[in-house]
C-alpha cells in the first residue's frame, strides 16, 4: 500500500513540474512576439520576414547546439537586442538639431 501511495506522489510532483513548464509551440509564439516588438524599434520593411529569420535561425541553433529551443531564442533575442540597441544609438547620434 505504501509503495502505491509513493508511485501516486511522484506522478503527482511530475505533473505538477510539467503542468508549468511551456510547450514549443508556446515558446514559439511568445518568442514570435518578442521579435516583433524588437524588430519593430527599427522599423524594418519586411517585419514579419525578420521574425521568421530569427525563429529559423533559433530552430539551427538548437538542433546544432543541442541547446533548448527556449535557451536558443533567449541567444538569438540577446544578439539582436544589442544590434537593435546600437542601431538606436548611431541613428540618434546621426540626427543633426537644426538650430
Amino acid at each position: 500500500m505504501s509503495n502505491l501511495r509513493n508511485t501516486s506522489s511522484v506522478r503527482k510532483l511530475n505533473f505538477t513540474i510539467n503542468s508549468k513548464m511551456k510547450t514549443k509551440k508556446e515558446i514559439n509564439k511568445d518568442y514570435r512576439e518578442k521579435f516583433k516588438k524588437l524588430l519593430s524599434q527599427v522599423q524594418p520593411k519586411k517585419l514579419d520576414l525578420g521574425v521568421e529569420l530569427l525563429i529559423k535561425q533559433a530552430k539551427k541553433e538548437a538542433l546544432s547546439s543541442g541547446i533548448s529551443f527556449e535557451e536558443a531564442c533567449r541567444r538569438i533575442y540577446e544578439k539582436v537586442e544589442n544590434r537593435v540597441e546600437n542601431q538606436l544609438e548611431h541613428a540618434k547620434s546621426c540626427n543633426i538639431k537644426s538650430g
